[in-house]
């Protein structure tokens, strides 16, 4: 009876030894330091800017109007570093689509066209984020606020676009692909949870900043003829994206 108390005994002693050193374990994962990556996605609304060109076909100047951008998907991921509770840093790449239109407006004459085209944006950052946690670990234990910025380049391109007569919507040419790259920045704000030791479920709102997009220097008429232009060039442009997404440290 009494070895089997002992026994017993024994058995709750290493059971809560083991309890206590799990949950340790646990509390240290969340605030190690070390590498990780990240997936996310979500929904990004483009602000298309303004813009101008100098030449759009035959001769005419012209300029462009009522820029439209809509709400597009965002795909994107990260790999970096956390130095700290307060702080870390990362490389992403987001990925977003959109459309973008406009009217081509030539206030020497003619006939003014709309424009139709998918707009996308390859966003490279270096970005550096700011923990709630580094300040009060004991509050924002489980979930933990944060801001961030990023600095790089964005390859923003227009496809697919139309060319149509703005009055009667109908076709007048098929113009070329274009791509420019730009600086790109980032400011954002977000909020981090624990789900297990090495995994953190995060959320963020962002605003990007593109600067412009720019079609190709060339269009096929609707008659099949060739025409040399001058690209079409939107500027000003900034995207704002909500986004969740799964982290995994090393």
């Amino acid at each position: 009876m009494v070895l089997g108390y002992r026994f017993s005994a024994v058995h709750m002693i290493v059971g809560a030894l083991v309890l206590v050193g799990a949950q340790t374990s646990a509390r240290s994962a969340f605030a190690e330091e070390g590498f990780y990556v990240g997936l996310n996605g979500g929904m990004n609304w483009l602000n298309g800017g303004d813009g101008d060109t100098e030449t759009a076909g035959a001769g005419r100047s012209g300029s462009l109007s009522d820029v439209e951008g809509d709400h597009g998907s965002l795909l994107g991921g990260v790999a970096g570093y956390k130095f700290s509770d307060l702080w870390r840093a990362d490389i992403s790449y987001t990925r977003l689509n959109n459309k973008l239109d406009w009217q081509g407006v030539f206030p020497g004459g003619g006939v003014n066209s709309a424009f139709t085209s998918d707009a996308s944006s390859d966003v490279v950052l270096l970005n550096g984020y700011v923990h709630a946690k580094g300040f009060d670990e004991d509050t924002f234990a489980t979930f933990d606020p944060f801001i961030g910025a990023g600095i790089g380049f964005t390859s923003n391109r227009l496809t697919h676009i139309v060319e149509a007569n703005a009055s009667t919507g109908a076709f007048a040419a098929d113009i070329r692909d274009g791509k420019k790259i730009h600086p790109a920045f980032r400011l954002g704000v977000g909020l981090d949870a624990n789900i297990a030791p090495s995994l953190t479920l995060t959320s963020s709102l962002d605003a990007y900043w593109l600067d412009g997009f720019e079609t190709g220097d060339s269009r096929v008429l609707a008659a099949g003829t060739f025409q040399n232009i001058g690209a079409w060039q939107t500027k000003d442009a900034v995207s704002v994206g909500i986004s969740i997404g799964l982290r995994y440290a090393f």
